[in-house]
C-alpha cells in the first residue's frame, strides 16, 4: 500500500474485492428453493470518477460513480439466452437503486448487447452513471489523523425468490479511481484504496422477508491533518506551557497569579468551542477533543497550585512545578505516539486487515482479493471515461 504523502501526483489505489459474508452463504444453503434458477454471473466494474465535496457536519459527500455489469452467455440454447437477456435488460431503470443516497442530481442506466463471433457468446452490459449526495457515518475517534470510508451502496431490485432469476456479482478486476475532478487536495489525500464488496440485505429489513443483492463501493481517504496541528494543537501546547509563567510571580501575590492563569484557562475554553464546531454532534471524544481537554486540565492544576502556593515554601513549589510539567510532557509524548500510529496505520471500519475474525472476510483470505492496477490500467480507465463522455 503506497504511502499517502503530500504529493499531488496521481496515486493508483489498491483494489479490493470482498465476497459475501459467511452467514449469507449459510442462508443460501438453508433455502435451496430460492436458487432453483442458477444465479447469473455478472462481472462488475466500478469507477469512482469524481469526489466533489465532503460535508463533515452533515456527514455527507458528493461524488460521481460509474457502474458496469457484464454478463457473458452462450447463444445456444436460444430460449435460455433470450430469457437471460430479458432478465438483464429488466435490471435497467426501477430495478437499480442507491441505498444511501441523500440526493441524486443525475442518474441514468442503459442496456446494450453485442456478440463474440469466434466464441459464439453474447455479451450483455448494464451501465449506470450516478451523481449525487450520499450519506456516510464518519468514524472520528482519531480526528484529525483519521482515515474515512466513503461508501455508495447499490441495490438490485430483483429479490431472491423461488422460480426467479437473479445475479451473482463477480469481480472484473478492472475497477479504479479516476478522479479527473478532485478539488479536495488541500484537505484530503487522494484515495489509496478502493473496496468493492458484494453482499445481500437482511431478510428482517424487508416486510415480506425478501433478500436483495447489494454492492458496496467504498473509497478510503485520509485527511491532511496539518491545518489542525498548526492552528489548534500547537497554540494549545504553547498556551499550556505559558501557564508556567505564573510561577515567576511571587507566591504571595495570589491575585496576579490567578489573573494570569485564569486568562489562559479562558483561552483554552474558547479553543474547545472551536473544536466542537468542527465535528458533528457525536457521543464520543475525538483525538483533538482529548488533547484540548488535557491542556485544559493541566491549566486547571496550575490554578489549584497557585491557590495553595502561599502555604508552601518557594523551594518545594519549584519541585512541584517540575513534577507537573514533567507529567505534561509525558502526556504530550503519549499523544504524539497515538497520532503517529493512527496516521501511518490508517485504520477505518472497512479496512480488510481490521476485519480479521470480524463480521467480514479478511482481505488476505479472499481469493484474488487484490487486483493491482498498474499505470496502463489507469490509462485505459481514463480512456473508457473519455469514451463515455463522448
Amino acid at each position: 500500500m503506497g504511502c499517502c504523502c503530500g504529493s499531488k501526483q496521481k496515486l493508483v489505489p489498491e483494489i479490493v474485492w470482498q465476497a459475501a459474508r459467511p452467514e449469507q452463504e449459510e442462508h443460501q444453503a438453508c433455502h435451496p428453493g430460492l436458487f432453483k434458477y442458477k444465479p447469473v454471473p455478472m462481472e462488475v466494474r466500478v469507477n469512482v470518477d469524481k469526489i466533489l465535496e465532503i460535508d463533515q457536519l452533515k456527514e455527507t459527500f458528493k461524488a460521481q460513480v460509474f457502474f458496469e455489469g457484464k454478463v457473458r452467455i452462450p447463444k445456444e440454447p436460444k430460449e435460455e439466452c433470450q430469457e437471460v437477456c430479458k432478465f438483464v435488460e429488466g435490471l435497467v431503470g426501477q430495478k437499480l437503486s442507491v441505498e444511501n443516497a441523500v440526493e441524486l442530481t443525475s442518474e441514468g442506466s442503459k442496456f446494450r448487447e453485442d456478440s463474440e463471433k469466434e466464441q459464439n457468446l453474447t455479451n450483455l452490459y448494464v451501465t449506470w452513471l450516478i451523481v449525487g449526495v450520499f450519506g456516510e457515518s464518519l468514524e472520528l475517534q482519531h480526528f484529525p489523523f483519521d482515515c474515512q470510508d466513503f461508501t455508495v451502496t447499490l441495490r438490485f431490485g430483483t429479490p431472491y425468490r423461488e422460480n426467479k432469476m437473479n445475479v451473482r456479482l463477480e469481480d472484473s478486476m478492472n475497477s479504479c479511481v479516476v478522479l479527473n475532478v478532485f478539488n479536495l487536495e488541500n484537505t484530503w489525500f487522494r484515495p489509496h484504496r478502493l473496496i468493492v464488496r458484494a453482499a445481500t440485505t437482511e431478510h428482517q429489513s424487508n416486510s415480506k422477508g425478501h433478500i436483495f443483492p447489494l454492492l458496496h463501493v467504498t473509497v478510503q481517504m485520509q485527511r491532511i491533518p496539518w491545518y489542525f496541528v498548526s492552528n489548534i494543537v500547537t497554540p494549545m501546547l504553547m498556551i499550556a506551557f505559558m501557564g508556567a509563567c505564573s510561577t515567576v510571580i511571587p507566591y504571595h501575590n495570589m491575585g496576579e497569579r490567578l489573573g494570569a492563569s485564569l486568562t489562559l484557562v479562558l483561552t483554552a475554553v474558547a479553543y474547545k468551542y472551536i473544536v466542537a464546531q468542527m465535528v458533528p454532534q457525536i457521543g464520543y471524544n475525538t483525538w483533538l477533543d482529548w488533547y484540548v481537554m488535557c491542556c485544559w486540565c493541566f491549566l486547571f492544576i496550575i490554578v489549584l497550585e497557585n491557590c495553595i502556593a502561599v502555604h508552601l515554601w518557594h523551594r518545594s513549589e519549584l519541585w512541584k512545578a517540575i513534577y507537573i510539567y514533567s507529567a505534561f510532557m509525558l502526556v504530550n509524548a503519549i499523544f504524539c505516539i497515538w497520532a503517529r500510529v493512527v496516521y501511518w496505520r490508517r485504520p477505518s471500519k472497512c479496512s480488510p486487515e481490521e476485519q480479521t475474525g470480524g463480521s467480514y472476510h479478511s482481505c488476505r483470505e479472499v481469493t484474488h482479493c487484490y487486483a493491482a492496477l498498474d499505470s496502463e490500467d489507469s490509462d485505459s480507465a481514463q480512456s473508457d471515461k473519455s469514451e463515455r463522455e463522448v
